[in-house]
């Protein structure tokens, strides 16, 4: 194949090869009026500069493209694709690194979608604008693509995928691979075999535009019961990497009477945690029985509605006097780092399960709670944040009830009380890549639609995941399958993979939290029928699980404060006027921007100025989400 004439334009190639859509975060990612698909030495600039360096992630949009699957039992036709990736390395071959390779719009309600990401690429191109890139193995295992149709879904190896580029105007992109042969243990029916092609046209201009690079951070946590394990479970906890556990601050044990306050066990559990550099998240749950109604059961008290909602606002008020920023525990506990007190608070715990709710599945009643539990809490400490619970949809007495709209329904200004969105996405024995046919079906996908539920009543506040896990007991509908237990612990730990890449695209960039759960497993292996008691990542002799691992390497890479950032998309300036188009990789952020030496002001895209004065100019746009600014302004001088 002949060798690129020059390194500069094999990386432009690889802005033209490496698009992607939007990834639902409703981003209109319109291109500048002089942007090409194929930026070359004779083109006119790229966003943001004349070339992509080393590093770059690269996003936009295929005009039109189809792909083809078909095989043994399988015959489908998907009418939208999506790639993307990022510049590594150069020279011939240029060296990229494949991210996300997906198929919608198929037949049958179908997707498909690679795995074992990242794929490596070796890229080549000839002067000309012809190219082909070779995906092969460089992720967790061979290429894969996983097919999901109609609830039932199989997986497909591939031992290798070749992109041919036809670099004319408009240019062509058509890929084909090796034939795929079906993965063992697959539960769905699907074909032997399959063989895919596909084939995209770019219109000019495409919407093709920069990124920082890097992984997104996101606050990781882990629920560890360390209130009743102690210690060694903190222990256990931050040698993982953690910095963050999830745990209950029960009601019944801090005002065991009415007006009669303990602090020791919650104290307790607070130092020996700030002691290990341990933030909590606290629960605020488990009602005494003196606050709800008489003829409650004494078992049944802890997970009751309380009779009173200022009784329980109380409870919250005191919790957050002590125990908030600059509370009470950490002014007469000098020694420890008042930083680890917690600014989020979640109220209740899964009131959308009869369980913990004794019943009452009400999300009326919930919303008068969690209303009046953040009144209290914010006048008793402005610093601190509150968690709403929250599912999507769910069956009460028979009918389909969607939880964010019945709590708006009974609320209509509930949004000004929620800080953060608490939610649980199981996926139970679903890959995490998993589509489910309809909203009450567990998935992980759930993340996405309980978010845009929310949204859509004009609420865009931060998710957070704070439970999210796999089971490996021996239930085929609650857990992950596998003929023993040790091949259902390698599954558990490659599906939590699978979610923590997932968190750490830019299409959860919504998504501020995640808690694991959870730590340790408390039973015998021989006895792994009990879903709840097999999530752990330690077995009960407190040893590392496959999982483990997940858990740790996902810390490492992408544990961190999820603050936003601002990309200007496109620019227009000259003579006394210049407007600029810019997002948030966050879409739960704000913008501010900023023209030379001027005050910072909120602003949205795009903006624009008139009325310049001759001489160079700066433009700077920086983002604000519910954790922070970002340091770094984006920023263009003209």
């Amino acid at each position: 194949m002949a060798e690129a004439a020059h390194p500069r334009l094999r990386l432009r190639w690889i802005a033209a090869l490496l698009v992607l859509l939007a990834f639902g975060t409703g981003l209109s990612l319109a291109a500048p009026a002089n942007a090409t698909v194929l930026c070359s030495n004779s083109a006119t600039p790229c966003p943001e500069g004349d070339g992509y360096p080393i590093g770059t992630a690269l996003k936009g949009t295929l005009d039109s493209g189809s792909a083809s699957f078909v095989g043994e039992k399988m015959a489908l036709n998907c009418s939208v694709s999506s790639v993307s990736g990022t510049t590594t390395a150069a020279g011939t071959p240029v060296v990229g690194t494949i991210s996300a390779l997906s198929f919608s719009g198929c037949e049958l309600g179908c997707t498909a979608e690679a795995r074992n990401l990242p794929y490596k690429a070796e890229i080549e191109v000839a002067a000309g604008g012809d190219g082909t890139v070779t995906l092969s193995s460089g992720g967790s295992g061979p290429p894969q693509i996983k097919n999901f149709c109609l609830g039932q879904s199989c997986t497909m190896g591939a031992a290798k995928i070749t992109l041919d580029l036809d670099g004319g105007s408009p240019a062509h992109l058509t890929a084909v691979n090796e034939p795929l042969a079906r993965e063992g243990g697959e539960k769905a029916i699907c074909g032997e075999t399959a063989k895919w092609s596909a084939s995209y046209r770019f219109s000019e201009p495409a919407s093709l535009f920069v990124t920082s690079s890097g992984t997104r951070k996101l606050y990781f946590g882990i629920s560890a019961n360390s209130r009743e394990a102690g210690t060694s479970a903190q222990e256990q906890a931050a040698e993982t990497g953690v910095d963050r556990l999830r745990e209950d601050l029960e009601w019944k044990l801090v005002e065991p009477s009415d007006d009669a306050w303990s602090w020791t066990a919650t104290d307790t559990l607070f130092s020996t945690a700030a002691e290990r550099g341990l933030n909590i998240l606290p629960i605020l749950n488990a009602p005494p029985c003196w606050a709800v109604p008489e003829k409650t059961k004494e078992a049944d008290c802890e997970r009751t509605y309380p009779t009173s909602d200022a009784e329980y606002a109380e409870f919250v008020s005191h919790v957050v006097t002590r125990y908030g920023p600059g509370g009470e525990f950490w002014t007469a506990h000098p020694k420890l780092d008042s930083a680890l007190a917690p600014r989020y608070f979640e109220i209740w715990n899964e009131p959308y399960i009869p369980h913990f709710v004794n019943g009452e599945l009400n999300p009326a009643r919930y919303t008068s709670l969690y209303k009046a539990a953040v009144i209290a809490g914010r006048n008793a400490n402005k610093a601190t944040r509150y968690l709403v619970e929250s599912t999507g949809d769910l069956t009460i007495a028979g009918s389909t009830v969607n939880w964010p709209s019945a709590m708006f329904a009974a609320e209509s200004s509930i949004g000004d009380y929620i800080d953060g969105i608490a939610i649980h996405p199981y996926p139970y024995d679903h890959d995490p890549y998993h589509q489910p046919a309809n909203s009450l079906s567990a998935a992980f996908a759930k993340t996405q639609t309980i978010y845009d539920d929310w949204k859509g009543k004009g609420i865009t506040r931060p998710i957070w995941i704070t439970e999210v896990g796999y089971s490996s007991c021996t239930d085929t509908e609650d857990c992950v399958f596998g003929e023993t237990q040790a091949k259902r612990e390698e599954l558990k730990g490659l599906w939590l993979t699978g979610i923590f890449d997932q968190l750490a695209l830019e299409r959860y960039s919504y998504v501020h939290a995640v808690y694991l759960y959870n730590l340790r497993q408390w039973e015998d292996p021989k006895t792994a029928e009990n879903d709840s008691s097999w999530y752990g990542i330690l077995n009960a002799k407190a040893e590392p699980l496959p999982a483990w691992t997940s858990f740790a390497d996902a810390v490492e890479s992408s544990g961190g404060t999820p603050l936003g950032h601002a990309l200007i998309l496109s620019h227009a300036t000259g003579g006394s006027t210049a407007s600029f188009t810019f997002v948030t990789t966050d879409p739960t952020a704000s913008a501010s921007c900023q023209l030379d030496s001027g005050a910072w002001t909120a602003c949205t895209s795009p903006i624009n100025y008139t009325g310049l004065s001759a001489g160079s100019h700066t433009f700077r746009v920086k983002a604000t989400n519910a954790e922070g600014t970002e340091p770094s302004p984006a920023v263009y001088s003209w």
